[in-house]
């Protein structure tokens, strides 16, 4: 997320700022584009942190990625602190022509104490081998 060109992939529901330097408030459906040079072998990872103080207001939560609007996985995260998301992505799933849009919707937001609806923090997302 503290990449100088990160918002240039950005589509949705991602926080301008960058915060410690590092990381990102997302909202409900943080949503990226991505392209890719190759299709084979290729996992979609997120490395992302629950707040302690998000999780005392709304109890477990659970995150439902996608890929080109294609379910990847829906993990539930029952305790606070980073997490890591990792899958495999089929290779039939990405476009080497164009934008692949990848989502993370989460189930439930904090309100924070100036009424801001936030969802996870965002460390880094994108395609690894």
């Amino acid at each position: 997320m503290n990449h100088p060109y990160a918002t240039l992939y950005f589509v949705k529901d991602i926080s301008a700022t960058l915060s410690a330097g590092v990381w990102r408030w997302t909202g409900k459906q943080p949503t990226l584009r991505f392209r890719v040079p190759v299709r084979e072998r290729l996992s979609f990872a997120a490395d992302l942190s629950v707040p302690e103080l998000s999780m005392q207001q709304t109890g477990p939560v659970t995150i439902k990625f996608a890929v080109n609007d294609i379910p990847l996985g829906t993990v539930r995260y029952d305790t606070p602190g980073a997490h890591h998301f990792q899958n495999p992505v089929p290779a039939a799933w990405l476009k080497l022509e164009g934008e692949n849009i990848v989502s993370a919707e989460i189930d439930k937001l904090y309100r924070a104490a100036d009424h801001t609806d936030l969802g996870f923090i965002l460390v880094r997302a994108g395609f690894v081998e």
